[in-house]
C-alpha cells in the first residue's frame, strides 16, 4: 500500500514541491514498513538503507542515486537482493522521472553481434522498460540482407517505432541523431531499466562533463558474474584501458566535435578511437559508481583487447632529470644480498643499469656520511649535500626541501636510499607521464625483495591513507589488473616519484609542519586540489628494502593530527578507488 501510494502522489493536480513533500512523507512511512514486516534481515536493511538513500538526496534536491548493499557479502549476494528490490523501488525512480525540468533524449545506437538478429529483437524488447521513455535506436544493418531478414526487420520496425535502420557507419548518421546523449553498445548487452534515468539525471547536474559511465558485470547465462567496479574520472587510466569505458554515454555536440573521420564503419572497433579522441581532447566523464550495464561475453572479449600491456615513452627531448637522495648512511643485512650499504648499492644500480643518459644525483646526509660509503662511490659523479639537524630535532620534509634547493633538473626525482633499480628504463616510465601537461606527480611499483607489492599506488580506505594491495604478490592481477594497469590515485608515495620542477616550486615543496609522515601524500593532495593529477605507472618497477631510509616508523600523532584536519574529506571518499572493489571482492587494501 505504501509502494502504491508513491503513484498516487504524483497527480498532475499537485505542485511540483507539494509532489516532493509527499513522496518525502511516503519514504518515512516505507521505512516503517520495511523494518515491520517478516523479511529476511539482510533484505530488510537493505530496503531500509535504499530509502534513506533516496530520503536523503530527495531532501538535497539531488538525483535519486542507486545504493549498492556493500555488506551482503559476495557480489551474487548483492545481484540478488539488488533484483529483489529493483522493481520495488520503480516507484521512487519514476517520481524522480517526473520531477525532471527538462528531459534530455538518448539516441542508442545498437552494433550487431553474431547472433545480431535475435539479439536485436531481445534488446528492443528491454528498452521497453525503460522508465525514461525519451530515446530513439538506430541499429547499422549489413548492406546485403536475405528475404526472411528483410520480413523480421520490417516486422521489429512495425513493433518499435523508435526504431532506425541504416547501412551506414556512425559517423554518417550523427547529424541525423536527434539525441543530445548517444549511447553506443552491442545487441548483446542488457541495460537496467533505470540506466537512462540515471544519466539523464546526471547529464544536467554535471553539464560540464562530455561523458558518462557505470559500473558493468558480464552476462553468464540468466546471471552476472565478474563486476568492474571503475573509478572516478581518470585519464591516464582509460587511456591504457579503453575497455573500461565501453559502454560510454557521449553528448552529441563532443562526438561532433571528434570529427567525421572517427565512426565510420560503425563497429565496435570504431568506438576505441572515438574513446582516445573524446581523452586526448581533454574529456571529462562522470561515473554512476552502479553496475546499469551488463556487458556480454562476446563483447567482452572484443573490448578487452582494446587495453595497452606496456606504455612505450614517446616524449621528445632528454631533459634534465635531478635525482634527489636522502640518505641516513645505513648498512643492513638484506636476504639474498647479505650486508647492503643502502646508499651505495642504489647508486650503483642507477649507474649500472639506468638507460636515461640525462640526469644529475643529489646525495643529502645528515652529516654522518662515512667515509667507507664515500670511498666506495667515488667513482659515481655525483653531488653531495648535507642538511643539519635543527634544534626541534629531525624535521624529513625540510631535509627535502633543502636537498632540492640544489637540483637544477626540469624534472626531479625523489628516492629513498633503500631502493634498487630493476627496471632499466625506469626514468623513461615515468618520463612519459611528467612531462604531459596536468600531472602533477608520477610514481612507480615498489617490490619488496620477496616479491610482494610494497607499492601500487595510494588510497584512502577507513579513514587511513594506505597503500593498496600492499604485501601481496607482485603476480597478483588485483580487480581488474589494477595492480598492472596505469592508474590515476590522489597519491604515490614519495618513495620513488617524479615532480616536474615547476610543480615542485608552485607547490613551495614539502610542508615542514609536517616532519616525519605522511608529507609525500600531502604534497600529491595540494596538487591534486590545483588541478593535477596523480598517476601510478607499474612499469617503472623498483625494489625497496624499506625502513632504511629513517629508522622511525610509527606515524608521528602530530603530523597525523595536521594531515586529517587539512583532508578528512578525502578519508570519506577517494575518487579512484571504488568501495565494492574492496568490500565486495574481498581484495587486501591493509597495510
Amino acid at each position: 500500500m505504501v509502494l502504491m501510494g508513491m503513484f498516487v502522489c504524483w497527480g498532475t493536480e499537485m505542485s511540483r514541491d507539494s509532489r516532493l513533500q509527499r513522496l518525502i512523507s511516503l519514504i518515512y512511512k516505507f521505512i516503517g514498513y520495511a523494518r515491520t514486516r517478516g523479511l529476511r534481515h539482510a533484505t530488510k536493511l537493505a530496503m531500509i538503507k535504499l530509502a534513506r538513500s533516496i530520503l536523503k538526496h530527495l531532501e538535497a534536491g539531488e538525483i535519486v542515486q542507486p545504493v549498492n548493499p556493500l555488506a551482503l557479502g559476495s557480489y551474487t549476494n548483492h545481484e540478488q537482493i539488488r533484483r529483489y528490490f529493483q522493481s520495488r523501488r520503480g516507484p521512487f525512480l519514476r517520481a524522480a522521472d517526473s520531477l525532471l525540468e527538462t528531459r534530455p533524449f538518448f539516441t542508442l545506437w545498437i552494433i550487431p553481434d553474431s547472433s545480431w538478429l535475435a539479439g536485436l529483437e531481445g534488446i528492443l524488447l528491454e528498452l521497453q522498460n525503460q522508465i525514461y521513455s525519451d530515446f530513439e535506436t538506430y541499429v547499422q544493418v549489413p548492406r546485403t540482407l536475405t528475404q526472411s531478414e528483410h520480413r523480421r526487420l520490417n516486422g521489429l520496425q512495425a513493433r518499435f517505432p523508435h526504431l532506425h535502420l541504416t547501412d551506414e557507419g556512425l559517423a554518417s548518421n550523427i547529424s541525423r541523431f536527434r539525441g543530445d546523449l548517444i549511447l553506443c553498445f552491442s545487441a548483446g548487452d542488457h541495460i537496467d531499466s533505470e540506466t537512462l534515468l540515471q544519466i539523464a539525471f546526471v547529464s544536467q547536474k554535471e553539464s560540464g562533463c562530455q561523458c558518462f559511465y557505470t559500473d558493468h558485470d558480464l552476462i553468464a547465462g540468466n546471471d552476472t558474474t565478474t563486476p568492474f567496479f571503475k573509478p572516478d574520472w581518470s585519464p591516464e587510466y582509460f587511456s591504457n584501458r579503453l575497455d573500461a569505458l565501453y559502454p560510454l554515454v557521449m553528448r552529441k555536440a563532443s562526438l561532433e566535435k571528434i570529427g567525421a573521420q572517427y565512426g565510420v564503419g560503425g563497429g565496435i572497433g570504431d568506438l576505441r578511437m572515438i574513446y582516445q579522441k573524446l581523452i586526448e581532447t581533454g574529456a571529462t566523464g562522470f561515473h554512476l559508481r552502479e553496475a546499469l550495464f551488463h556487458r556480454s561475453q562476446e563483447t567482452d572479449r572484443i573490448v578487452r583487447g582494446w587495453t595497452l600491456a606496456k606504455v612505450q615513452p614517446a616524449f621528445k627531448g632528454v631533459p634534465l632529470v635531478s635525482i634527489v637522495i636522502p640518505t641516513n648512511d645505513t648498512t643492513r643485512f638484506v636476504d639474498g644480498l647479505g650486508v647492503v650499504n643502502y646508499p651505495t648499492h642504489l647508486i650503483q644500480s642507477i649507474f649500472e643499469r639506468t638507460t636515461y643518459v640525462n640526469f644529475e644525483v643529489i646525495l643529502v646526509d645528515n652529516f654522518n656520511l662515512s667515509a667507507k660509503t664515500k670511498a666506495d662511490l667515488e667513482k659515481y659523479p655525483i653531488s653531495y649535500q648535507h642538511f643539519k639537524v635543527g634544534e626541534k630535532g629531525f624535521n624529513f620534509s625540510q631535509k627535502i626541501n633543502y636537498a632540492m634547493s640544489f637540483a637544477k633538473g626540469e624534472y626531479l626525482v625523489m628516492l629513498n636510499d633503500d631502493m634498487e633499480v630493476t627496471t632499466p628504463d625506469w626514468i623513461e616510465q615515468l618520463l612519459e607521464y611528467a612531462h604531459r601537461p596536468g600531472i602533477g606527480v608520477v610514481g612507480g611499483k615498489l617490490i619488496y625483495p620477496n616479491q610482494t607489492i610494497q607499492h601500487a599506488g595510494v588510497c584512502f580506505n577507513r579513514g587511513e591513507a594506505i597503500h593498496v594491495y600492499h604485501g601481496q604478490s607482485k603476480y597478483n592481477r588485483g580487480h581488474q589488473d589494477f595492480i598492472h594497469s596505469v592508474k590515476n590515485f590522489l597519491a604515490v608515495t614519495g618513495a620513488c616519484s617524479m615532480i616536474p620542477a615547476k610543480v615542485w616550486q608552485a607547490l613551495g615543496g614539502y610542508d615542514e609542519n609536517l616532519a616525519i609522515d605522511l608529507n609525500d601524500v600531502d604534497f600529491c593532495l595540494r596538487a591534486f586540489e590545483r588541478g593535477l593529477r596523480v598517476v601510478y605507472n607499474p612499469s617503472c618497477e623498483l625494489v625497496h628494502f624499506h625502513q632504511g631510509t629513517m629508522s622511525h616508523r610509527i606515524q608521528s600523532p602530530a603530523d597525523r593530527e595536521v594531515f586529517f584536519s587539512r583532508w578528512s574529506n578525502y578519508a570519506k571518499y577517494d575518487p579512484f578507488v571504488n568501495g565494492p572493489a574492496e568490500q565486495l571482492l574481498d581484495v587486501d587494501f591493509v597495510f
